[in-house]
């Protein structure tokens, strides 16, 4: 495999080899340009999370890497890496990584970004049959789902549950759009939902976000029926974050516009129903 490459401003192409005869390299999720840091993350089927650095060459040809960032906690059963993303908040800055049926969060914890490609430590992980968080030097692992209520690590996956999307970040929240399969012996239709993770400790964020009626959410909200796709964000006139849940369908089993303030707001390929959710108050 081969990352090619070309500077707009001048044209000039180059291509970079991916790993090597001991240790091939290939991708297989979305990629993200940190403009200000000047490197393109991506990952890889082998569960790690590589960069470039675009900023080392006045050419094309300058381009180095790949440099490895990480590898996902429960490797072997986490799977190749899907999406993943870059998200800086008050809290620090974080790469984010989902395969099918986890999700993984790194967290910059030494030198500069623009200047090093080391220094990202596995801060936290939750997947369909465990959990984890970084403490004391190492990584701390779950032997029961904590569940939504706990603050001091990080919930489980649902059972049967499928990352299907992209995820998003929104007020130091990173949410996930998963797909739960019905069990083996019922015969009705896949659960669409979002899982609501605290970037930093990998939490639910308590008392953070509200429905439309202004109650405090305190459990991962089902958005509708069937595939669950990343949600649309906007804003309304008072600075607070309005956020649109999309699935195959709403949660009344039709499909189409809900509500008209999501009219134009592009969340996706195919058909999606569109449910408001809730809102986050400045």
């Amino acid at each position: 495999s081969y990352f090619n490459v070309m500077r707009l401003y001048d044209g000039s192409t180059s291509k970079v080899a991916l790993g090597t005869n001991s240790h091939p390299l290939t991708p297989s999720s979305t990629t993200f340009v940190d403009v200000l840091g000047g490197k393109l993350y991506f990952g890889d089927t082998q569960g790690e999370i590589w960069s470039f650095d675009l900023t080392t060459g006045t050419t094309a040809s300058g381009v180095t890497g790949p440099t490895l960032v990480g590898t996902v906690p429960n490797e072997t059963a986490a799977g190749p890496i899907r999406y993943q993303g870059y998200a800086q908040t008050s809290s620090g800055i974080y790469i984010w990584a989902t395969t099918d049926h986890q999700v993984t969060v790194f967290k910059f914890t030494g030198g500069a970004v623009t200047s090093s490609g080391t220094g990202w430590t596995p801060w936290w992980w939750s997947g369909t049959s465990g959990s984890g968080y970084f403490s004391n030097g190492g990584m701390v692992t779950t032997s029961t789902d904590p569940g939504v209520g706990s603050t001091a690590a990080p919930y489980w996956i649902d059972t049967g549950g499928t990352i299907t999307d992209r995820s998003a970040v929104e007020a130091g929240t990173l949410i996930v759009p998963v797909t739960v399969s019905p069990p083996t012996s019922s015969c009705g239709a896949a659960i669409a939902k979002y899982d609501f993770f605290d970037l930093g400790t990998g939490t639910f964020p308590q008392k953070k976000f509200h429905d439309l009626f202004g109650n405090v959410i305190t459990s991962n909200p089902v958005i509708g029926l069937g595939t669950a796709y990343s949600p649309a964000i906007s804003q309304n006139g008072n600075g607070s974050s309005i956020v649109y849940g999309t699935a195959s369908q709403n949660q009344q089993g039709k499909i189409g516009f809900q509500v008209a303030a999501t009219s134009g707001i592009h969340v996706g390929p195919g058909i999606m129903g569109w449910q408001p959710l809730w809102m986050v108050q400045p």
